[in-house]
């Protein structure tokens, strides 16, 4: 099975790398998102750079959203990327899936979630166990993203049917905006189900990009992807540290605001996303925990909340 390593990977990068990649290994930062996420402010370009610069791959994994992996299919050259989204389920749970090819992406896209945006562009109508139900039925990876992590964003927060879990064909073991005991019960939970694991940043700034990183054999989509799911790979990543994270969340909140205003319901999203992270900031700090990065739904919704057609279902 895959091999944990929680360790920050710096030491990887260089030398090391590119000794494993003689030996058939491919690095990937399996959890990233960009400014096509409402919550990313990583541009394409810069996207790209910092791939080359660590000679690394990454996984887009938008919130809800392809357009990011286009574009970065699109500009390009050699770079690893692997076409993905994450899923915000019905729930509040996250999902991610990762496909063998663009266009096989951008199928499920048109005919799974992007509809179901226009009734709610923060949470699909669709329930977790229900997606991967209908993703099990493409070309695709299934992955259970931070399944331990905060509030209900993980799929263990849900009862999903054994059955529907066994279709799941990955697990993030190490997720790097998650407490080290959340990646721990990932990383157990992987092992009773004899899944592989994977290692991701969810990062959503450029700097986080290859904190935390996949290391597989195969130099294409397919051969690494399969070979996470037989967990003939490596994942090496450790959480980040709370100033480092404080430091991105600024940076991501000043953009945030401002795609938020352009936004009918991104102010109401942006009022209790902030409200949230401040209250579980202080409840960190005072147990000198390290850990910062939540969405709105992770604690109790602010009261008005409960009456907008876009979040009432999660309370």
């Amino acid at each position: 099975m895959t091999d944990i390593v929680l360790e920050n990977p710096a030491g990887v990068y260089g030398p090391v790398l590119s000794l494993l990649e003689k030996e058939g290994y491919t690095s990937a930062d399996m959890h990233f998102h960009t400014e096509f996420s409402m919550d990313g402010i990583s541009k394409i370009n810069n996207v790209l750079k910092r791939c080359r610069k660590l000679n690394t791959g990454v996984a887009i994994t938008d919130h809800n959203e392809i357009g990011g992996v286009i574009k970065a299919f699109k500009l390009k050259k050699k770079e690893f990327i692997i076409p993905g989204v994450e899923v915000s389920c019905h729930e509040g749970a996250h999902l991610l899936l990762y496909f063998y090819s663009l266009s096989e992406c951008k199928e499920f896209y048109k005919k799974e979630i992007l509809f179901q945006k226009k009734i709610n562009p923060f949470f699909i109508p669709t329930k977790i166990a229900d997606l991967i139900e209908a993703a099990s039925k493409y070309n695709c990876v299934i992955c259970a993203s931070h399944p331990f992590g905060p509030g209900v964003t993980g799929i263990n927060k849900i009862n999903v049917p054994p059955k529907t879990i066994k279709k799941i064909d990955l697990i993030e073991g190490i997720n790097g905006v998650c407490l080290r005991g959340m990646n721990i019960k990932a990383i157990n939970w992987a092992n009773k189900l004899k899944k592989g694991m994977t290692a991701g940043t969810d990062g959503h700034t450029t700097a986080e990009l290859g904190l935390d990183i996949s290391l597989a054999h195969g130099n294409d989509i397919e051969s690494f992807l399969k070979s996470l799911i037989r967990g003939n790979s490596i994942a090496i990543g450790k959480e980040e540290c709370f100033f480092t994270d404080a430091i991105h969340q600024i940076v991501k909140e000043k953009f945030y605001f401002k795609r938020a205003i352009k936004k009918h319901e991104g102010l109401l999203w942006l009022k209790t996303h902030y409200q949230n992270e401040m209250e579980h900031l202080k409840n960190k700090m005072k147990k000198e925990e390290f850990h910062f990065h939540v969405h709105a739904h992770h604690k109790e919704l602010k009261k008005e909340s409960k009456h907008h057609m876009h979040f009432k279902h999660l309370f």
